[in-house]
């Protein structure tokens, strides 16, 4: 039998093929080009245990430029949500009511909009269909 000993060099990660989430720089202010003062983050792919840690990191970020704006999650083109998904939502949607800042969800296809149901965080978000229809006041 040999000795245990520690370990000194880091056990290297194994890889994990990147799903995409944007990855340009969120705005620093309003532009001409964002009449409404939205903020916007667009998300496609899906949301899993692999990608929630970017996510909510880029909502975060969202989040610290958002003062007096809405932020808006555009979750149009994501093909699937896990309940992970969820958490960041509901943790985004908390530190948004804690800071004061609106926060709009998009959202039209199943994907997303069944897990909402099944779990009632539906019931805790605003959710729009389109974001044009973020900008016309209350969800429906």
């Amino acid at each position: 039998m040999f000795p245990a000993e520690p370990r000194t060099e880091p056990i290297p990660a194994t890889p994990v093929p990147a799903r995409h989430i944007p990855d340009d720089p969120l705005p620093a202010g309003p532009s001409p080009s964002d009449p409404t003062g939205e903020i916007v983050v667009t998300v496609d792919g899906e949301i899993d245990g692999c990608t929630t840690s970017e996510l909510l990191a880029r909502l975060i970020d969202a989040l610290h430029v958002a003062a007096g704006r809405t932020l808006v999650v555009d979750l149009s083109e994501v093909r699937f949500m896990g309940a992970c998904g969820i958490t960041v939502l509901l943790t985004i949607r908390a530190d948004a009511l804690a800071l004061g800042i609106p926060l709009a969800v998009v959202a039209d296809q199943r994907a997303v909009l069944r897990p909402l149901q099944v779990t009632a965080a539906g019931h805790e978000l605003a959710i729009h269909p389109t974001v044009a229809a973020t900008r016309g006041g209350p969800a429906p």
